[in-house]
C-alpha cells in the first residue's frame, strides 16, 4: 500500500510492502515511488517531502551472494 499526506507544502510518502528482494526489487521500488511522488507532487504543487518504505519480509537470495559482495566490498 501506498499512502501520501501533505504536512507543510510538503508531499510525504510512505509505502509498506509485503516482500522485497533487497538486490534487486527494492532499489526499483524505492526509485518507481520516488517518480510517483514527484509526478503527484507537481500535480498538486507540491514539493517533494519524507519518503518511507517498510517491508514485511525484506530478504536476498542464495544465488545473488556474489554480486552483492562485489558491490559492497569494492
Amino acid at each position: 500500500s501506498i499512502d501520501f499526506k501533505i504536512r507543510k507544502q510538503k508531499l510525504n510518502a510512505t509505502m509498506v510492502v509485503r516482500s522485497n528482494d533487497l538486490f534487486f526489487g527494492w532499489p526499483a521500488n524505492l526509485y518507481q515511488l520516488f517518480v510517483l511522488q514527484d509526478y503527484i507532487g507537481k500535480k498538486l504543487g507540491c514539493k517533494t517531502g519524507s519518503l518511507t518504505t517498510f517491508s514485511n519480509s525484506a530478504h536476498i537470495f542464495k544465488d545473488q551472494f556474489e554480486d552483492i559482495q562485489q558491490v559492497t566490498l569494492d
